[in-house]
């Protein structure tokens, strides 16, 4: 699907989310080894791929929903002039999660691996590791549920959005509140 339309919403999220995340940055000029290793930036770099891929599902998942609830009072936007239809949306919203699934079990496969063999006194129960586990469970619910067809898009839509919300709070959570081996700053 070739959709120009919906590019400028979403780079408006994301340069907000941009200068949001920038003004919590602390420069440490010492980087420890563990960030200069190439499993770190491979590990580091398909979750990055995998969370904004989960990120632009959520923001068409966002589209959807509000052409979806525009539809059905019959009230019109001007924003709505150049949406794609609600079917496109939740494609590109499927495709989207589906490509972030994808590099999330890269991910989660390369942390497993780095893990074992780099830090085997690691525990499997680190919070950034369990809440992974789910996030992965939430985004394959919801494509498994778009495969068999038992879920609807408004359903679908309301899935992905919530998969990443707990994407969010996962990361304040872990930040702010518990211990983590993954916490780097």
């Amino acid at each position: 699907l070739k959709i120009q339309s919906t590019g400028f919403f979403i780079l408006i999220v994301v340069c907000f989310l941009q200068l949001l995340s920038s003004i919590f940055i602390t420069f440490d000029p010492e980087i420890p080894e563990i960030l200069r290793s190439p499993m770190f930036i491979l590990h580091t770099s398909t979750v990055i791929l995998g969370y904004s891929a989960l990120f632009v599902s959520a923001a068409y998942s966002v589209m959807y929903l509000m052409l979806f609830y525009d539809l059905k009072s019959a009230q019109f936007s001007v924003i709505y002039r150049k949406m794609p239809s609600l079917e496109e949306l939740l494609e590109m919203s499927m495709r989207s999660a589906f490509i972030g699934f994808i590099f999330f079990t890269i991910t989660i496969f390369l942390g497993m691996m780095w893990r074992k063999y780099e830090f085997p006194e690691l525990s499997h129960f680190d919070p950034k590791v369990i809440t992974s586990y789910g996030i992965w469970l939430i985004f394959g619910t919801v494509l498994y549920g778009k495969k068999i067809g038992s879920w609807t898009g408004k359903w679908l839509a309301y899935a992905s959005i919530g998969g990443f919300l707990f994407i969010i709070l996962s990361m304040v959570f872990i930040k702010m509140i518990v211990d983590s081996f993954h916490q780097f700053g």
